[in-house]
């Protein structure tokens, strides 16, 4: 092309030429011609245009011609208009200036003109991140924005990112499941010469999800020629297009396996060995797993199947082994390690796993659930075999639920029933045996558990689980008693009892049979009516019944009389009555020594009443000691000699109560005082009342010949006052309180026989109580008693004292005081006797005055 225009510009400049010579033929005049251009040197860009301005004399006169040394790269028009056609050069621009009209070349006028184009190329994303699976549209920016070329797309690492195009002013990214950095590169090229203007580039980061699982069996059972395709499930989801590769080793030449994971078994293994597949991720981490691939000969199609150790009940956390056994009609051992199937219809209550032989149950929760396991019975047929499991929370167990225990502990007598109950828990089978240890001395029934009593003995009833023999449950073992028929008393028999308020008394009763053997011994206690206050409890034994009764009565004016019947419990033919006293005091058995009679002549009822402290109690052993005695008893009732009735003295001494009372001496286990070192013992009289306290003096004597009622004692009979020691020894009781302020003034031995017997004068009731005998009544114990020597009665009482085991006996000369004063002492001191010198007036001798100041005395005591 630039040659052609060089050849043709001559051209037509030689015909200007030819034009002008013509005209200058014609006579034209000559003028004068100059050009100049506005641009001498001028620098472009692709495309881009300019219009050059030349000036000249006339445009009338002239013509200009413009001419571009090379137009490929920068062409103009006939009105100066440039234009750069090629990215980048150099080319002249000339301006000819013609005359008109000739045409002759007057002169020319040039510009340089350089084309430099300034290529740029940038992308509306420079750096990105991205998820697998992700696209994104990718725009590129050139510049010049038209005209500029073409623009190619490059990606450095293809496998993490795939460019949708490579040439275009866009593309589209998208991610592969493969994690790592990719580089994509926009080139811009020429359009004339296709070398590269401008490059760009965006950095892409693929952040892939590494394959964590792919979830395939550990097992893979096949027969020879089976093929199978390996299914991954790749895990996470966002990894699942990562290629995997397959491989298994060459040594095992038992398989094989292809890039899709297709196993064909090509052999047999022998017993216990298989083929491991290997299929590993291809991505950074290579995770991967091993399939254990058993092949095993073409098998044999079992026709059934059978379980073995399965259990229909279990509970929470108590798992079990099943055994699937096959059976089948030809030869070979039935294959179906690939084929069966077992699942659990509700695995929240159990699990089942597949084994070598069967399967293996998980309980995990209480409830039901249908285990099932399914076979081939050809390559295209199954069967299915069912089992229901029952989860329970614990172990099946046995118990009583009316075990009778304290019924069975008490016994049975023979023709008695008596039913006892058990239960299973935790199992659907709820049937339970009983049996008997000993069928002769007691019968059960196996379903009903009714025990009937057959024979003396003993025996015990089993329970036992039909479905579960080895869960049982045994009663109490419990015996068989003959009828009760009779009942005897084995300690405490005494009738009529006495039973005193705020006392007990313990008796044990043995109740026997027909045959006179032991039965059972539990007792019915029946109180008539109006003994209300007494509570009988009894405890029963295997050898016999122990009965308390205590009388809960705080305080009593009187005795109650009933009675006390003991039956054997449900047979009342076997019964023992006793006659029952809700009583005042103790029951006092007045028993005189050996040889010495009663004189009451019946009139006095020697076993009435009763006296706290009272020495001598029925059923005491000597051989233990009398240790609960306070005195003991010598003499009782009338004395044979006597000219004045002792009742009759007494009568006339005491108040005539319309109940009996019986009249006694005693001598006191206990010193009043052991030693001379203690308290003087004076008596300190009561003189009278005056101005309503009272008053007393060491030297003032009061014989108390007369009552004195002021201090609360009803006036006396005129007998001599000596001999009423009850009346007597009441005032100095009395008087003891009045002075109590100053213990100096007391009268020592009435002090002790209160504190030693607190009970001795029962309030209100002057007919009973111990007092201080006086001197008349101990002359005539120890002179008249059937007519003993001192001696011999002293040796009498002294015998008793040994055995009651305390203090000492008493001497020769017994030494005692008297409750009265003696008529000769003014001084206020009572009479000191010995038992040689007593006399039946009560005189005191003057050795015995000098002995007054002494305190040892064993005193004796009147009832």
């Amino acid at each position: 092309m630039k040659k052609t225009l060089s050849l043709l510009l001559p051209a037509a400049v030689l015909c200007l030429a030819a034009l002008v010579a013509c005209n200058k033929e014609k006579g034209a005049g000559d003028a004068i011609y100059s050009i100049a251009l506005d641009k001498t040197e001028l620098q472009l860009a692709l495309d881009e245009t300019y219009t050059l301005t030349a000036t000249v004399p006339s445009s009338d006169q002239t013509v200009v011609v413009w001419e571009s040394s090379d137009p490929d790269i920068v062409s103009v028009n006939g009105n100066g208009m440039l234009t750069a056609v090629k990215d980048e050069g150099e080319a002249t621009i000339t301006a000819i200036l013609m005359s008109r009209p000739d045409f002759a070349i007057r002169g020319s006028a040039t510009c340089t003109v350089r084309v430099v184009t300034n290529y740029s190329l940038s992308l509306d994303h420079t750096s990105v991140k991205m998820d697998q699976n992700e696209k994104l549209v990718v725009k590129a920016i050139p510049t010049p924005s038209s005209n500029y070329g073409r623009i190619y797309w490059s990606c450095d690492k293809s496998h993490i990112l795939i460019l949708s195009e490579y040439e275009g002013e866009q593309t589209t990214f998208k991610a592969n499941a493969i994690n790592g950095k990719a580089t994509v590169t926009a080139q811009l090229l020429s359009r004339f010469d296709g070398t590269v203007k401008a490059r760009a580039t965006c950095e892409v980061e693929v952040e892939s999800y590494y394959v964590s699982k792919l979830n395939l069996p550990e097992d893979l059972y096949l027969v020879v020629d089976e093929e199978f395709q390996l299914n991954p499930k790749i895990e996470p989801e966002e990894a699942k297009d990562t290629p995997l590769t397959y491989s298994v080793t060459t040594y095992y030449s038992n398989v094989s396996v292809d890039e899709t994971g297709k196993v064909k078994a090509l052999k047999a293994h022998s017993a216990g060995t298989f083929s491991p597949i290997k299929v590993t991720s291809t991505d950074d981490k290579k995770y991967s797993e091993t399939v254990r691939v058993h092949v095993d000969p073409v098998p044999v199609y079992p026709t059934s199947a059978s379980l073995t150790g399965f259990q229909d009940e279990t509970y929470v956390g108590k798992g079990f082994n099943t055994t699937v056994t096959y059976a089948h009609s030809g030869t070979g051992t039935p294959n179906q390690h690939g084929t069966t199937t077992v699942t659990s219809s509700k695995t929240s209550v159990a699990t089942v796993t597949k084994t070598a032989s069967g399967f293996s149950v998980t309980p995990l929760a209480t409830g039901s659930t249908t285990i099932t396991v399914t076979y081939h019975t050809s390559k295209t047929t199954t069967k299915s075999l069912s089992a229901t499991l029952t989860v329970f929370s614990e172990p099946a167990s046995l118990d009583w639920t009316d075990d009778q225990e304290a019924a069975l502990l008490r016994g049975m007598v023979i023709g008695e029933t008596l039913t006892v109950k058990a239960a299973m828990s935790n199992t659907n089978y709820k049937t339970v045996v009983y049996t008997s240890s000993d069928e002769s001395v007691a019968t059960v029934n196996a379903t009903t558990g009714l025990i009937t009593a057959k024979g003396r003995g003993w025996a015990y009833i089993k329970a036992t689980s039909v479905k579960n023999p080895a869960l049982t449950k045994i009663t109490k073992t419990f015996s068989v008693y003959g009828v009760p028929a009779t009942i005897t008393c084995t300690k405490g028999d005494a009738n009529p009892i006495f039973l005193r308020y705020e006392k007990n008394k313990e008796m044990s009763f043995m109740v026997r049979d027909a045959d006179g053997n032991y039965s059972r011994q539990d007792l019915t206690v029946t109180l008539s009516s109006g003994l209300g206050n007494i509570y009988a409890s009894s405890e029963v034994t295997q050898s016999g019944s122990n009965l308390t009764l205590a009388n809960r009565r705080t305080s009593a004016t009187s005795t109650i009389k009933g009675t006390m019947t003991l039956s054997a419990t449900g047979y009342p033919s076997a019964k023992l009555t006793y006659d029952l006293y809700d009583a005042m005091y103790d029951k006092y058995d007045i028993k005189p020594f050996d040889g010495i009679d009663f004189l009451d002549n019946g009139a006095i009822a020697p076993y009435d009443g009763g006296y706290r402290g009272s020495g001598y109690f029925e059923n005491i052993t000597f051989a233990t000691g009398w240790k609960d005695c306070s005195a003991v008893v010598f003499w009782v009732g009338e004395h044979p000699s006597s000219k004045i009735s002792m009742r009759k003295k007494l009568i006339g001494g005491r108040y005539i109560s319309s109940r009996p009372f019986t009249h006694g001496l005693a001598v006191a286990v206990k010193n009043a005082r052991k030693s001379a070192e203690e308290d003087l013992v004076k008596w300190w009289t009561v003189s009278q009342k005056q101005n309503d306290a009272v008053n007393w003096s060491e030297n003032y004597t009061d014989f108390w010949k007369s009552g004195n009622p002021g201090y609360g004692f009803s006036s006396v009979s005129t007998y001599n006052v000596r001999l009423y020691g009850y009346e007597i020894t009441k005032a100095m009781k009395f008087y003891n309180e009045k002075v109590k302020s100053n213990a100096k003034y007391t009268v020592i031995p009435v002090k002790n026989i209160v504190d030693y017997m607190p009970d001795t004068y029962p309030e209100n009731d002057y007919n009973t109580g111990w007092y201080l005998p006086t001197s008349g009544e101990w002359y005539m114990m120890l002179h008249c008693l059937d007519g003993a020597t001192v001696s011999a009665t002293l040796e009498k009482i002294n015998e008793y004292i040994k055995k009651a085991n305390v203090w000492t006996t008493i001497g020769g000369a017994v030494e005692y005081w008297s409750c009265q004063e003696a008529d000769d002492d003014l001084d206020g001191s009572a009479v000191y006797m010995t038992g040689k010198s007593a006399t039946a007036e009560g005189t005191t001798p003057a050795l015995h005055k000098a002995k007054q100041e002494t305190c040892k005395v064993r005193p004796f005591i009147a009832f």
